[in-house]
């Protein structure tokens, strides 16, 4: 699987949580599982694309028969290079120079930040110290909060405590990791952004303390001219309309269906995933229909006139694209010694998952030599081989 490959899945895999979360859990009063499913859309991703059901290959009846010794094959060459290196070699250095241009980014924020409320005035409150005159907030970063004058409200206070408590700054962090990671996932941001407002609905009910109007009115009175960081939470997040609706929302029998939906719905991905990765990839061999019967193994096997390895090895191309694409894989054979030696009915029975390996493996099996042909009871027969061929760049 190649690099850009795995991640134009991961994006779709990503895009698909994306919408399943928007069909079945948008606005839902139950934050906690929201929160879950959201941090399952930036992990999730990331495993769909090596997911598979071994039992689709078991079910596959292949007799048993004699396999030829493994062929590798090694990629060498330089063609379609860029200044000595190859297409390969760019786009992995372009995406690690994001990953940690990013990186660097994000440390150096996390350490302005922390200079700067080490700078800043503190006092103590019941629950333990509160930095005010910061000029920004009000907010919290981990366990720090922060006001931006000296007045501390009690209801912001409380609102700013439950997301020390709910641990999620350690969401942001995590999200933060993950844009480093697969900062060309456009719906990573997406899901980013979502899960910072499922922060502020679980925090906003902890808050209000079943006083909604007085909670929704300190919203709506400092909804704007408010400063804040990235990196941190702020209490006037917007969308301010769905923070209010989602204070007048209560969990019920609507809820629980909506969750029951949205397992529906992930069941369905998995299983969709799943099947896909071993169906969609396998290449389309030719179909043996032999007009005589062949034999698994004979008395006297099939012999080819030489050194079958060296022949192979000899003859196989690793394909241009595929070596230039940083492909490698794994494909298995199956093929027919006639009675006059020839090979007939080469085919795929294990793909590469690569239709450019298969199809040179295929190519060079096709236009073998005649093999002197097998007998059994003294009767010159068709007999099966087997023979696996790994490509392998060096």
């Amino acid at each position: 699987m190649t690099m850009l490959l795995y991640m134009l899945q991961v994006i779709g895999y990503t895009m698909l949580m994306w919408f399943i979360y928007h069909a079945t859990l948008y606005n839902n009063p139950l934050h906690r599982f929201s929160r879950v499913f959201l941090l399952l859309s930036c992990l999730l991703p990331l495993v769909l694309p090596f997911l598979k059901w071994n039992y689709l290959n078991e079910i596959t009846p292949v007799a048993l028969h004699i396999s030829l010794p493994e062929i590798k094959v090694s990629g060498r060459g330089n063609n379609e290079t860029m200044g000595g290196l190859s297409r390969f070699t760019m786009l992995a250095f372009i995406y690690l120079a994001g990953t940690v241009w990013i990186s660097i980014r994000q440390i150096s924020a996390h350490i302005r930040f922390r200079n700067f409320l080490k700078k800043q005035e503190r006092v103590a409150i019941a629950t333990g110290q509160v930095y005010i005159h910061t000029g920004h907030g009000p907010g919290s970063y981990g366990k720090k909060i922060f006001f931006p004058a000296a007045s501390i409200d009690p209801m912001i206070l409380r609102h700013e405590q439950a997301h020390v408590a709910y641990g999620h700054f350690y969401d942001l962090v995590f999200l933060q990791v993950m844009k480093a990671l697969c900062w060309p996932n456009i719906f990573l941001y997406l899901v980013a952004r979502e899960l910072q407002l499922v922060h502020e609905y679980e925090a906003d009910q902890q808050a209000l303390q079943n006083d909604a109007p007085a909670y929704t009115s300190k919203l709506l009175a400092n909804v704007l001219g408010v400063s804040s960081f990235s990196i941190a939470h702020s209490f006037f997040q917007h969308p301010i309309k769905r923070r209010i609706i989602m204070l007048q929302q209560t969990s019920g029998q609507q809820a629980r269906l909506r969750i029951a939906a949205t397992a529906i719905a992930l069941t369905a991905v998995f299983s969709v995933s799943a099947l896909w990765a071993q169906t969609v990839k396998k290449s389309k061999p030719k179909v043996a229909s032999p007009t005589a019967q062949a034999f698994n193994y004979v008395q006297q096997m099939p012999e080819f006139k030489g050194n079958v390895t060296e022949y192979l090895a000899t003859h196989l191309v690793y394909p241009e694209k595929a070596r230039n694409a940083g492909i490698e894989g794994r494909v298995a054979l199956r093929f027919i010694i006639g009675t006059k030696g020839q090979v007939e009915h080469p085919e795929v029975v294990r793909t590469s998952g690569n239709e450019l390996l298969d199809r040179e493996a295929l190519r060079v099996v096709s236009h073998m030599p005649n093999w002197k042909p097998g007998r059994n009871n003294g009767k010159i027969v068709k007999v099966y081989f087997t023979l696996p061929i790994s490509f392998k760049l060096d």
